[in-house]
């Protein structure tokens, strides 16, 4: 392994130990390629020394976040379904300050 591989897998383990992250996250921390930021936590999590405690939503898809240190993977929450996913629509459009916001923003987005 060339010093510069070792020096963005250090990194990833730093970044790693002081908090936890997401992929996309240790790519811009390591400027290592998403795949090689895959097969390194991969790597990782087999041997015990990383997990995934949490998803974080992301543009309605969770997105797995990685922590240092042994621990159990928590496992990919299930797809909403359509009568949820419309609930959660209807009751966000019922609140009135949800609706001002929308309102401005197409004035804004009509007079530019």
């Amino acid at each position: 392994m060339s010093n510069l591989k070792r020096a963005k897998v250090v990194v990833l383990i730093k970044s790693l130990q002081r908090a936890d992250l997401t992929v996309k996250e240790l790519i811009t921390r390591t400027r290592m390629s998403k795949s090689a930021v895959y097969n390194w936590l991969e790597a990782f999590r087999l041997a015990g020394m990383a997990h995934r405690p949490e998803w974080r939503p992301h543009r309605g898809r969770p997105e797995a976040v990685y922590a240092w240190g042994p621990g159990l993977d928590r496992l990919m929450p299930a797809p909403l379904g359509n009568t949820e996913r419309h609930r959660r629509y209807r009751r966000q459009k019922s609140r009135p300050e949800v609706m001002l916001t929308d309102i401005l923003l197409k004035q804004r987005t009509t007079h530019v």
